[in-house]
């Protein structure tokens, strides 16, 4: 492991360690009633709706320009979404967009890099996918009982283990996911490795996506 270091320090997506404010996931009216998710009574969900059925950005969510030309030629329908209107495949694996929403702009798109911290990029993109709620939806990114959250990885330069599952950054370790998570009905633990080794955590929360 002496080259995860190295490794997860070039990715430009990696993930800042806290806890999130955003609005757990409860029954809400624009999700799917085919979308399933159980999770044990020890895991916490929590949806991510930054955006309304009218592509309005919602109280508490601060919007920065992107920096660039960002496509959404190749978007797709997201797999951790548990409604309908969120897209996957924005940009380049360099520009590391979890998740992205059309907003009421006909010709822009904000999107997501963090789980925490509630910050969007907005891109001068229409997307033209019809984004279609996962009928199992999959994490966008888990918190550990040690506090870090460890969000999904899309591409990028990785060793001989290939892109973790889930990548996790606490100052000043960086740390990845590579098996999965165990789940059991009484909780879910993951083994998280760093360059020091590997380590058992619980995990504590999941993160979705969704429209408010």
């Amino acid at each position: 492991m002496g080259s995860l270091r190295v490794v997860a320090a070039a990715a430009v997506f990696a993930v800042a360690a806290g806890c999130s404010a955003s609005e757990t996931g409860t029954a809400h009216p624009s999700e799917s009633p085919t979308t399933t998710r159980t999770l044990p009574a020890s895991v916490q969900e929590i949806v991510l709706r930054p955006i309304d059925e009218n592509g309005k950005v919602q109280p508490g969510w601060s919007v920065n320009d992107a920096a660039s030309a960002v496509s959404c030629d190749a978007a797709k329908s997201s797999p951790n979404a548990v409604t309908a209107g969120v897209v996957e495949g924005c940009g380049s694996d360099a520009d590391g967009f979890l998740a992205c929403w059309p907003t009421s702009h006909k010709y822009s798109a904000v999107c997501l890099r963090q789980p925490v911290g509630k910050h969007l990029v907005r891109i001068d993109t229409k997307i033209t996918a019809k984004g279609v709620a996962a009928k199992n939806p999959e994490p966008l990114a888990i918190g550990l009982d040690d506090g870090r959250v460890c969000s999904i990885i899309h591409g990028g330069a990785w060793g001989p283990e290939g892109a973790p599952d889930f990548l996790c950054h606490a100052y000043p370790d960086f740390a990845g996911v590579w098996n999965g998570i165990n789940k059991t009905a009484t909780g879910w633990t993951v083994d998280v490795k760093t360059q020091d080794g590997q380590t058992s955590r619980a995990v504590t929360s999941v993160y979705y996506v969704g429209i408010a």
